[in-house]
């Protein structure tokens, strides 16, 4: 007889890690590859993440999230609502939205400071490290605010 292992995690299977709601993310790109990655690389890493695949797409889903998200992860390049675009619509509906900006051809230099910046092409890691790193943010901003 062989050992059998099994391995169970009740929950994650249920949507739940812990006390708090999951953290949320936005994951917005036109280019399907890129945006199914991302979103794949965040849900293992225990995010609740949707994906639109432009601008108006986000939104619609900004406007409609039961709870807000926590980051927006865009493209800048993208049809019918462009990455900055959405990111200033974005935070008329949730002042306190982290973003991070994904692009090949933009310069950081004309992005609001608190965006954070990822050119591509990107690292998984980077992208994780970035989504953590936003979060943390947030988390020190809540803190300080009491």
């Amino acid at each position: 007889m062989g050992t059998r292992v099994r391995w169970s995690n009740a929950a994650a299977a249920a949507g739940d890690t812990g006390l708090r709601p999951r953290r949320r993310i936005l994951v917005a790109d036109d280019d399907a590859t890129i945006r199914n990655i991302i979103v794949q690389v965040l849900k293992l890493q225990g995010y609740e993440v949707d994906a639109a695949t432009n601008g108006t797409e986000a939104l619609e889903l900004c406007a409609a999230a039961p709870r807000p998200y926590d980051v927006l992860v865009t493209d800048l390049m993208m049809p019918l609502m462009g990455g900055k675009e959405l990111i200033e619509r974005a935070r008329g509906l949730e002042p306190a939205l982290r973003v991070i900006c994904l692009s090949a051809s933009f310069s950081e230099a004309s992005l609001d400071c608190s965006v954070l910046f990822l050119p591509k092409p990107f690292s998984l890691r980077a992208i994780v490290a970035l989504v953590k790193s936003a979060l943390e943010q947030t988390r020190r901003r809540q803190a300080e605010t009491g």
